[in-house]
């Protein structure tokens, strides 16, 4: 473990419902989840709801001391609730450096980030409250999920596409540990800008680069701000929410600003004020309303409605009762258990899917809308991810 010796609290994934986090002291929370162990450094500050999350790039310390905590000293100097995470990919071997990939049937920073969440609400912090930090590919996990919980980022010297990153050896070590063969690299795991597009929501991003390092600004940086700004109209943005910091360090990649200014840096940016940018509003389509709001009408808008499961890819299909779809939209809930984990706009298409889910019992709920007051919600019989 990290240089100072810290409390661990094992803890089975299906009684996370029940752990409070309520530890006086740092703690080492390492959650078992289908067999790969999850493991988060909390530090909780009582009556506060910010937080800074912090992930790791590059080890450099050997796999006897993991899971290793970058930064961890600074928690001292923090005034906000802390959570490290390790990423659980370096427990597959041969690899000093793994951008959370997981392998292509399982993508381990979702399910950090799911774990997150769930931690958070435990720690009374709302996501657009924390603030995800690290460098490096520390720097690239925090983009990734920014864009997943909707929260912040401040990332150091990032990688943005890990693809094309300069130290091909790491990205060649990490391909020969988790992919199979004829297996390739899955764009949106891979990609900062990719996965934006794909969630359709862009987060509060703060990007600190040292222009020392060419490679970094000419293959992750100025690619990402071309991959965004070109064609972006389908990804929810806003104003106040891209910032780019340069500094200028002859040590290269792994040369930090003094850590006064990266504290500088996380409280500017948890007090930092940004705006959504809501999708422009168009006849007859708005959010899907609360389900007390949905009311049923005489009008018969009941669907065929059948499941299609794909690996860990839920797909569910909707066919119109009377064979007609014609000015008809839809809209979806999923509940893993009796949690609502997603929601979906009104939208022309009589389909949806969910991707990469964690196994679990999960039933979809869809809503049918003809014209602006007929509308009615059906709820789907459950189904079993393995």
């Amino acid at each position: 473990m990290s240089d100072k010796q810290y409390p661990v609290r094992e803890v089975r994934y299906q009684d996370l419902e029940n752990e409070l986090f309520d530890s006086t002291v740092p703690t080492v929370y390492a959650i078992v989840r289908d067999g790969v162990r999850f493991e988060f450094l909390v530090r909780r500050r009582k009556h506060c709801h910010e937080a800074v999350v912090l992930g790791t790039g590059t080890l450099s310390v050997p796999s006897e001391k993991w899971p290793f905590f970058s930064r961890h000293t600074w928690m001292d100097d923090l005034p906000y609730n802390c959570i490290y995470y390790f990423d659980p990919t370096l427990y597959l071997g041969g690899v000093m450096l793994a951008w959370g990939y997981g392998t292509n049937r399982r993508w381990y920073l979702r399910e950090i980030g799911e774990l997150l969440r769930t931690i958070l609400g435990k720690l009374g912090v709302e996501p657009k409250d924390a603030l995800m930090m690290g460098s490096s590919g520390g720097g690239f996990t925090s983009l990734m999920l920014a864009t997943m919980l909707r929260s912040r980022a401040l990332a150091i010297n990032p990688q943005t596409d890990f693809r094309r990153y300069y130290a091909e050896d790491k990205v060649r070590d990490l391909r020969q540990t988790v992919l199979k063969p004829g297996e390739d690299w899955i764009p949106e795991r891979s990609s900062v800008a990719k996965l934006i597009r794909r969630e359709r929501y862009c987060p509060y991003m703060h990007i600190v680069q040292n222009l020392f390092v060419v490679q970094d600004v000419a293959t992750q940086l100025t690619t990402l701000q071309k991959e965004l700004c070109g064609g972006a109209a389908d990804v929810r943005c806003g104003t106040g929410k891209f910032k780019i910091e340069f500094y200028y360090d002859r040590g290269g990649h792994g040369a930090m600003p003094p850590k006064e200014a990266c504290l500088e840096f996380i409280r500017q940016d948890l007090c930092a004020q940004y705006a959504d940018e809501e999708p422009t509003p168009e006849p007859e389509r708005s959010p899907v309303p609360a389900e007390e709001e949905t009311e049923p009408e005489e009008a018969v808008l009941e669907c065929a409605a059948a499941y299609e499961l794909r690996g860990r890819d839920l797909t569910v299909r909707l066919t119109p009762a009377d064979g007609t779809d014609a000015g008809r939209e839809y809209a979806f809930y999923l509940y893993h258990g009796m949690k609502v984990v997603d929601k979906s706009d009104y939208s022309a298409a009589p389909e949806k899917t969910w991707r990469e889910l964690p196994p679990g019992r999960y039933h979809a709920k869809y809503f049918v809308r003809l014209g602006r007051l007929r509308k009615q919600s059906f709820d789907m019989e459950e189904t079993v991810i393995p």
